[in-house]
């Protein structure tokens, strides 16, 4: 189980979406939450990263340029159990205010 809880980096907050970096060094951990809205991953390096929910434990393989969509209401934890730093971008996606 990772250790050092990870400082997210807010690149952008604004009315239409919340965009954050999480660099993840070996032994570090996001932390369990839940996304109360939408949002895409840009993993920016490869890597491998553990997904945990209720589910289970998962390792899940992470690509350059590759993104990732999940809908709101995701409850989970991510840690980086690697020997190598894992990086990426998390855009969460705000509903449109007419």
């Amino acid at each position: 189980m990772a250790t050092r809880l990870v400082s997210p980096q807010v690149v952008i907050d604004n009315e239409h979406t919340r965009t954050v970096r999480y660099t993840l060094e070996p032994d570090t951990t996001i932390g369990h939450h839940v996304h109360p809205l939408p949002y895409v991953v840009v993993p920016l390096v490869a890597g491998t990263l553990t997904f945990g929910d209720a589910t289970g434990d998962r390792a899940v393989e992470l690509e350059p340029g590759s993104p990732t969509f999940r809908p709101a209401g995701v409850e989970h934890n991510v840690s980086n159990l690697s020997d190598a730093t894992v990086d990426f971008i998390e855009v969460e996606i705000r509903p449109v205010v007419a």
